[in-house]
C-alpha cells in the first residue's frame, strides 16, 4: 500500500486527504527533516514557486524555520479540524491513497496512520 502526500498539482485530479494526521507534536523532526533536504527546500523548489531571486546563505535559522513553515508545513484550518474536534491542532499532514500496492478501504486507510 502506498499514499501520497499533499501537492499543488490538479491533474488529472485535486489531492483527496484519505487520512489525515496531527503533526504538532512533531513539527520540530519535520523542519529537521525538511532542512536536510537542501537542494530541494532552498533550491528546486522555491525557483519551481516563482522565487528566482532566493537565496538561503542570507537567512538566519529563525528566517529558514519560517520559510519551511510558510511553504511546506500544512497550517490548514479546516483540515485539522476536520482531523479532530478534541482538542486545537495547528499542523497536519494528509495522505491520499495511491492506486498502487494493495487497496484497502478509506477508513484502514485512516486508520494505519492514526496508530
Amino acid at each position: 500500500m502506498f499514499g501520497y502526500s499533499w501537492d499543488h498539482f490538479h491533474n488529472p485530479t485535486p489531492f483527496r486527504a484519505d487520512a489525515t494526521v496531527a503533526i504538532d507534536d512533531v513539527i520540530e523532526q519535520k523542519l529537521a527533516m525538511l532542512d536536510c533536504h537542501k537542494s530541494q527546500f532552498y533550491e528546486w523548489l522555491p525557483w519551481d514557486k516563482g522565487f528566482k531571486d532566493f537565496d538561503v546563505n542570507r537567512m538566519t535559522e529563525k528566517e529558514k524555520r519560517q520559510w519551511l513553515l510558510n511553504n511546506w508545513i500544512c497550517r490548514d484550518v479546516k483540515q485539522a479540524q476536520l482531523y479532530s474536534t478534541e482538542k486545537e491542532i495547528e499542523y497536519v499532514e494528509s495522505f491520499e491513497q495511491s492506486e498502487y500496492g494493495r487497496q484497502v478501504s478509506r477508513e484502514e486507510f485512516a486508520v494505519l496512520f492514526s496508530l
